[in-house]
């Protein structure tokens, strides 16, 4: 998982580009990373957050910062194979509709019941303050 802004600095970093410009056709396909990094599949989240106090202007930051997240995801998600993390969902998303004549109004409640946690700590690796 690569932040945003650690994906613009290495798509200017000239050594990392030489690195990878005669090995990956995709090379900055879309003005983004290529999907596959030295064997591992890249992930950039685009998540934001909106940090101002409602009514003024807003104001946006990354809910990622500056950190890269190194982890391992099996192909076939099983009880005993090892992963980093699993979710493990107890039933899949409800969502229940309902209307309220006296209000005029119609009701839509959702819902899941899910745990993530981490199931191991040797198969992944946070690099903290990647970037100045």
């Amino acid at each position: 998982i690569i932040p945003s802004a650690v994906a613009k600095y290495m798509k200017r970093n000239a050594t990392i580009r030489e690195l990878i410009k005669y090995t990956h056709s995709d090379l900055l396909v879309d003005g983004d990373l290529p999907p596959m990094l030295w064997g591992m599949k890249v992930l950039i989240p685009k998540g934001i957050n909106a940090t101002s106090v409602e009514g003024a202007t807003v104001t946006m930051a990354d809910l990622w910062g500056k950190h890269v997240v190194m982890t391992y995801k099996p192909t076939d998600g099983s009880i005993d194979t090892p992963a980093h993390a699993y979710m493990f969902r107890a039933r899949n998303w409800l969502t229940k509709t309902w209307r309220e004549e006296k209000k005029a109004s119609d009701f839509i409640e959702t819902g899941v019941i899910q745990d993530e946690v981490i199931t191991s700590n040797i198969s992944g690796y946070l690099i903290e303050d990647v970037i100045a």
